[in-house]
């Protein structure tokens, strides 16, 4: 998502808090993971690797490699989750053609909620439908997930409002050509994707490791980023931020990236996509952890109008995939230019961004979007005017890190933290 510079926030009506989630179970994780028999999938027609997962992942992290499926519609068939105690989140991880786009298309709860709905909710206004890229009811189901170009890792849940609770999931994953001007409706691609499901136990604290990338960007090396004033007070508050949700960020290992990503070049009138996945590809740190790749600026073009320097940072993925490396989506990105020396600038950005990677959405979207405005789905951020900037997740940078126990549940239930 784009960390833009400050625009008007609007008025936010409160709303009714709905009750508090269940407790965390206790107890070991268990669960089982059943890939739909039908349709076939042809081996020879298998999607092409973006990035590739870990040989080695953490002992309480379970991993379900269910292989090449068919699809059908664009549809693959029902992949059967039964949990029997521990869950805390699912990561679906897909991997489609390489101009394809994936999308988790459906769950369905053990109480038979579609919290990711496949059914476009009525009268949706026309800015949340271009919001939502072609899939609105993904995007605006209770448990919020959009599409990704090529590959994707899907959350679920990632808002309290939806429980991790034992029983029987059900998930599809859609495979889709993407839509276009003339054609805005995206289009089913029926060959074959590969999934992978990860699940993580319930964490009431953890640990994130990160790995930067340093491109050179503000003189930063892997030799003297340790000792480098800017980049650790960056850190610094990244740390405060995520102590909020009882997160402690390390171990940080450094390695150097290549000068020529300095400047990455985003794709105009998106300013998305372009050199920030062939960056991303190049991640490739000694030990598991998330990559954060320190840049001096993006470029893109809207229009007539050059605006890469007001991108702060953009995130490989909303959520990313956990323990892949190599991936068009493993990482996030962040300029130093944008913050105009100041660390704590640049450790707000870099907060806001990796908090897109575990799994959270902006508080509202910017006003660009329309009159109608788009608020987060988690209740606890959905309080008033105020409160909706005063947070880590507000769209535009302001000087606020503050995380809501929601968000921070939220945070925790991503694999990668440990």
């Amino acid at each position: 998502m784009l960390r833009l510079a400050p625009l008007l926030a609007c008025a936010l009506p409160a709303l009714a808090a709905c009750p508090p989630p269940p407790p965390p179970v206790e107890g070991p994780l268990r669960l089982t993971v059943a890939a739909p028999s039908a349709p076939a999938a042809d081996p020879s027609d298998a999607p092409p690797a973006d990035g590739a997962l870990a040989a080695t992942l953490p002992g309480d992290v379970e991993v379900f490699d269910l292989g090449l499926l068919g699809t059908s519609g664009g549809l693959t068939g029902d992949i059967v989750v039964e949990v029997a105690s521990g869950l805390g989140a699912l990561q679906v991880r897909v991997w489609g053609q390489p101009d394809a786009v994936v999308v988790l298309w459906r769950a369905v709860s053990p109480d038979g909620a579609a919290v990711v709905d496949d059914t476009e909710p009525s009268s949706l206004p026309e800015t949340h439908r271009a919001f939502a890229q072609g899939f609105p009811a993904q995007v605006f189901s209770m448990n919020r997930v959009f599409a990704s170009p090529q590959s994707g890792a899907f959350l679920v849940p990632n808002t309290p409002r939806v429980s991790a609770a034992d029983g029987t999931w059900r998930l599809v994953v859609g495979h889709f050509t993407p839509g276009s001007e003339a054609a805005p409706t995206p289009a089913p691609l029926d060959r074959p994707v590969r999934v992978v499901v990860l699940a993580s136990p319930v964490r009431e604290q953890g640990s994130l490791p990160l790995n930067l990338h340093l491109t050179g960007a503000r003189g930063l090396t892997a030799a003297t980023a340790p000792d480098d004033s800017f980049l650790q007070d960056a850190l610094t508050v990244i740390r405060q931020s995520y102590a909020q949700a009882d997160i402690e960020v390390g171990p940080v290992s450094y390695q150097d990236a290549p000068v020529e990503w300095q400047v990455v070049d985003l794709v105009d009138d998106v300013c998305a996509g372009g050199e920030l996945f062939d960056l991303l590809r190049t991640g490739a740190a000694p030990s598991l952890g998330l990559d954060l790749f320190v840049v001096e600026a993006f470029t893109c073009r809207i229009g007539p109008s050059e605006v890469g320097a007001s991108i702060g940072g953009l995130a490989g993925g909303l959520s990313g995939p956990a323990f892949v490396q190599g991936s068009s989506h493993a990482g996030v990105v962040i300029a130093t230019g944008f913050a105009a020396g100041s660390g704590t600038r640049l450790g707000t950005v870099a907060a806001h961004e990796l908090g897109h990677f575990l799994g959270l959405y902006h508080t509202r979207e910017s006003s660009v979007f329309g009159a109608d405005p788009i608020f987060d789905e988690i209740d606890d951020t959905y309080e008033d005017a105020a409160s909706i900037r005063d947070n880590l997740m507000f769209f535009a940078v302001e000087d606020s890190t503050t995380l809501t126990a929601d968000q921070s549940a939220v945070l925790r239930s991503h694999p990668l933290v440990q």
